[in-house]
């Protein structure tokens, strides 16, 4: 058996993984473009790990991405300018804010559709 958590929109709380008998592999999956909506992930972007990836991200971007993230319409995030770096801030986001002891007891094999991709291997430590 394989635990596979899908890191879409929200992220998954190790208190609530503890209930369940895993096996020794977990699955992370990040998603790709059309996964995002308006709004996405406040709680964890208000985090501290979300706050600092969000910063790091608007000096690259040069515009409050966080801000966007709750202010763009639903057309305007559908534009790959958009939805791309807004969706591959909040998967990180997500991945990182996960409790490291607890993904260390487990083989994790990672996955990703499209531009989940390239955030697999980013959270995966293959690309920086």
């Amino acid at each position: 058996m394989i635990n596979i958590f899908f890191l879409y929109n929200t992220f998954v709380a190790t208190e609530y993984l503890n209930m369940y008998e895993m096996s020794e592999e977990i699955v992370i999956f990040f998603p790709g473009q059309g996964s995002q909506k308006p709004g996405m992930m406040k709680q964890l972007r208000a985090s501290n790990v979300g706050r600092e990836y969000m910063a790091r991200a608007n000096k690259v971007l040069n515009y409050d991405l966080d801000h966007q993230i709750d202010n763009w319409t639903d057309d305007e995030f559908a534009e790959t300018l958009h939805a791309q770096p807004a969706i591959f801030v909040c998967s990180i986001i997500a991945f990182e804010s996960i409790d490291k002891s607890f993904l260390n007891k487990y083989k994790k094999i990672f996955a990703g559709l499209s531009l989940g991709e390239y955030t697999c291997m980013v959270a995966s430590g293959k690309l920086s």
